[in-house]
């Protein structure tokens, strides 16, 4: 008798997560992203406009003219720059409305590598 509470329990539980899986007001785990252009402030006060691009199994922020950008550790948005695994990092240059030398000469760089410049839609 005892055995048979434990089995109808442990079958009511397995039920209970089963039903709340795949009910239909179920929320989806992610999202499209924006299709517009949004706004950034930075954490010095300067106001970029930035794109979310990607799907549900990649997403990147890009300047409106297609530069990926990365947020450093103080939550500022900087140009990208690929480590030896492939992957995103911060470089030290941070973006602003209206770039600075030392971002232009950067840009020029980053052009020349895909991975690092999307052409905007």
């Amino acid at each position: 008798m005892k055995t048979l509470v434990i089995v109808l329990a442990f079958s009511f539980v397995f039920a209970g997560m089963s039903a709340q899986s795949d009910g239909p007001g179920r929320r989806p785990n992610r999202v499209p992203a924006v299709p517009y252009p949004v706004e950034w402030i930075q954490p010095m006060g300067d106001t970029i406009m930035i794109r979310i691009v990607g799907d549900e199994h990649w997403s990147c922020r890009t300047t409106e003219d297609g530069f990926v950008l990365v947020e450093n550790k103080k939550g500022a948005l900087c140009y990208a720059k690929l480590n030896c695994k492939g992957e995103y990092r911060a470089t030290c240059i941070v973006a602003h409305k209206l770039r600075t030398k030392r971002e232009l000469r950067y840009i020029e760089k980053m052009k020349k590598n895909d991975k690092l410049w999307r052409r905007p839609l």
